[in-house]
């Protein structure tokens, strides 16, 4: 069967382009003025400031993307850690991960100075964020791997189970400040990576409260993501810890000008990806670790990106064995839904049990003085 006579046209097109001396130039001009426009706001978070603009101007609002994550080549083990060569990960003396960590932080200083022109001071008003992918933001992203394996293995029972992925537990970092268990997939090299990770992402998260500047961490691969989830909620602990009405402090200042300028606004999202399997019952474990340790719960609620990797991942790990396939699910099938559909009615019970909380947290203080009420008190939502 011959090709259509459109897609002839254009590989005539784009190999004769690049047949002419000096083509690079001429055709990297023509995709800059093209796909790049179209889809890049900039070269740099600043240069993107007239697309906000424009964005504001049509009220609406902008998640800056700094669009760097794993190579899957090289996640796959394609390369391995060494200190030298095109595959240690520096750059010009500075480790890259170190160069994006740095992008992210002047990311929220671009994003705080756009929404400062406004006079947007507090968290609810501002309506640029920055996006953070964990997988970009290390020297190895095996690390993040082998900390999903040992979480998937460590992790309680649950009932109801919760599929693979599985869903974070209050406890799961300890791992990084204790002695790396026996039988571990663990290395002392990860754990001092997965620290600093750590470190790192307080980091962020930090200046992203001190800029007034909400900060949505990235799903993944499944096989990242038990550890994403656990630094997830770690950070939401920190930074979107709610006052605690009952405590006897907050029953002496109920009334006072500090009580009345506590913002209850989460600073810090993590992404629920519906064509998992997991995704209701981990989103309703959620919603319960978020109440019993007193944090709003920031949701990107989101269909999914990498579906296809996903089944070829399970399929690989069917065919050899886990032990020589990049996936890491014990569950006997594969993590995600098997068509789009399934993913959109998975998508439409999630939002439902959020707007339902939601709805549930509002009425739960509607009576309260202004001072103590707490509206969305658990979850805070955002559909993509």
């Amino acid at each position: 069967m011959f090709p259509p006579l459109l897609t002839l046209f254009r590989t005539y097109f784009v190999y004769g382009l690049i047949s002419f001396p000096s083509s690079g130039q001429l055709f990297e001009g023509v995709v800059r003025r093209t796909f790049f426009d179209h889809f890049v706001g900039g070269e740099t978070a600043r240069a993107a400031f007239p697309l906000l603009a424009t964005f504001r101007s049509q009220n609406k609002g902008a998640l800056f993307a700094y669009s760097v994550e794993v190579d899957e080549h090289e996640a796959a083990g394609a390369t391995s850690r060494t200190d030298e060569g095109p595959s240690s990960g520096k750059t010009h003396g500075q480790p890259v991960h170190k160069r994006i960590v740095d992008e992210m932080i002047r990311s929220i200083d671009v994003a705080a100075d756009f929404e400062d022109q406004f006079g947007t001071l507090q968290v609810a008003g501002r309506r640029t964020w920055v996006a953070v992918k964990l997988s970009a933001l290390l020297p190895n992203a095996d690390a993040l791997r082998n900390l999903s394996l040992y979480l998937t293995r460590a992790r309680p029972t649950l009932s109801p189970p919760v599929p693979f992925p599985g869903t974070p537990e209050s406890s799961d970092l300890t791992v990084l400040d204790r002695r790396i268990p026996e039988g571990s997939p663990l290395t002392a090299q990860d754990v001092e990576d997965l620290r600093e990770l750590h470190h790192d992402l307080n980091r962020i998260c930090a200046h992203a409260k001190n800029r007034s500047v909400r900060v949505v961490l990235d799903a993944e691969h499944s096989w990242y993501q038990p550890a994403i989830d656990a630094f997830g909620h770690a950070l939401m602990e920190r930074f979107n810890k709610l006052p605690n009405y009952d405590s006897l402090t907050s029953r002496l200042f109920s009334g006072s000008k500090h009580a009345q300028g506590t913002e209850l606004q989460p600073i810090v999202y993590v992404t629920y990806q519906a064509y998992l399997r997991r995704t209701p019952t981990h989103l309703a474990r959620s919603l319960a670790l978020a109440r019993q340790n007193n944090y709003a719960l920031g949701v990107k609620l989101v269909r999914g990106a990498y579906h296809p990797h996903e089944l070829a991942a399970y399929s690989a790990g069917t065919a050899s064995g886990t032990s020589s396939s990049i996936g890491i699910s014990p569950d006997p099938y594969p993590p995600v839904h098997p068509s789009k559909p399934h993913t959109d009615a998975c998508y439409n019970e999630c939002a439902t049990l959020l707007v339902r909380t939601i709805t549930e947290d509002v009425k739960s203080t509607a009576g309260r003085p202004p001072a103590r009420r707490c509206p969305l008190r658990h979850a805070q939502l955002d559909l993509f």
